[in-house]
């Protein structure tokens, strides 16, 4: 998946921005060349000769850089490392005067002119470059290159922490509701996880390679996709998703306990699962199917997305992937923590001695024999303890 912002191509074809634009970049190739503009704050050469010296070699340097076709400063006009003669290397350079890159507040701009497509790969890693070179004092990069490059890393460095969020709460929501079922929650998440493959895999199949076009609409294919529709698209289809998963589970869960029997407890609660997810599937895509004639491509892309999401979650995963696992799995669907914890006292307690009521006799043989003699009450001594009948005779 190839990442971009969105510009004027997510309009329809007949925009009047979008035939302008296009026009722009057929007549004058230069107005669609990316541009990565570099800002040295509180710098400028000046009269000072070695300043001057090293702006030149500075903006020699990032024209040299892969990627880079021109670099225009106050000192001049730069491509492939060198400065090229005065006046102009191309119309568009023509007679502009050196004070248009020097600011009065004492700030220096350098305009470098990167590859036509300003989202490309060349022109991000024309901005990444820019950034590492040695300026002569602290540079700010600018332009769209270095826009996109920056949202990429915000969004890339954020990802890790709201994926561990959203795995942790799916499984410490899914035990307390299976009651501790481990492998449940794992094959919810596994399950989640397949079907957000292929969505996303649907996702450039469809808009960013340009096929169906037919059905969903003449909209420009660029062969990128707008980094934040991944992200909503994600947040919607994984929510659905799960949403669904608990709804089967619910019933699966309550069917088991009653008969404690996998197989007919699946069939019986994808029996009485199914029309919900289904009926809550069938009116999901049929709401955002009707973004897909917006004729805008972000929301195309994230209503016909989620919406085959929602389709291929309830007709294919959970009424068929879903059920086989648990079918296969068996008894280790329930095994848990929980149970596991509780079985070590039990048995322990079995192999306790039992310790119910008794008869009279036998709480009288299970104590210690005591003999009486002579005999408490009155009687007979020659008939001998009571107890064992010998006692009289030693």
């Amino acid at each position: 998946m190839a990442f971009a912002l969105s510009d004027e191509r997510v309009l329809p074809g007949d925009a009047p921005v979008v035939r302008a634009t296009r026009e722009l970049r057929s007549v004058f190739p230069e107005f669609g060349s990316a541009e990565v503009d570099v800002i040295l704050p509180g710098w400028a050469p000046g009269r000072s000769a070695s300043r001057t010296a090293a702006l030149d070699a500075y903006a020699r340097h990032l024209s040299a850089l892969p990627g880079a076709r021109s670099v225009r400063t106050a000192t001049g006009v730069y491509a492939h490392g060198e400065r090229l003669p005065r006046p102009c290397a191309a119309a568009a350079d023509c007679g502009v005067p050196a004070r248009r890159y020097l600011s009065p507040a004492g700030g220096t701009w350098l305009a470098v002119r990167g590859p036509s497509e300003p989202f490309g790969p060349a022109s991000v890693r024309l901005a990444r470059a820019v950034r590492a070179a040695d300026a002569p004092t602290t540079a700010l990069v600018a332009g769209p290159p270095a826009r996109l490059l920056d949202v990429r890393d915000a969004v890339a460095s954020g990802l890790p922490t709201a994926i561990a969020i959203v795995v942790a709460t799916t499984l410490v929501l899914l035990l307390m509701f299976t009651g501790g079922a481990l492998f449940l929650a794992v094959k919810a998440l596994v399950m989640n996880a397949l079907s957000m493959t292929a969505t996303f895999g649907a996702m450039v199949w469809i808009f960013q390679e340009g096929h169906l076009r037919s059905l969903l609409g003449p909209f420009t294919v660029t062969g990128q996709t707008d980094i934040m529709s991944p992200v909503t698209v994600f947040c919607l289809a994984f929510g659905l998703s799960l949403d669904y998963e608990v709804l089967l589970l619910a019933r699966v869960t309550e069917e088991h306990r009653r008969t404690g029997r996998t197989t007919a407890a699946v069939a019986a609660g994808l029996a009485s699962a199914a029309p919900l997810f289904t009926a809550s599937a069938t009116v999901v895509a049929a709401v955002l199917l009707s973004l897909a004639g917006s004729g805008i491509t972000t929301i195309e892309l994230i209503g016909g997305t989620v919406a085959l999401s929602a389709a291929m979650d309830a007709l294919v995963v959970r009424p068929l992937l879903v059920p086989a696992v648990m079918s296969l799995a068996g008894e280790a669907n329930w095994w848990s923590l929980r149970r596991l914890v509780t079985r070590a006292p039990a048995r322990k307690a079995a192999t306790l001695p039992q310790q119910g009521p008794r008869s009279r006799s036998a709480r009288l043989s299970a104590q210690p024999i005591r003999h009486w003699w002579p005999p408490p009450s009155a009687g007979n001594p020659a008939d001998g303890c009571r107890v064992c009948g010998r006692c009289p005779s030693g």
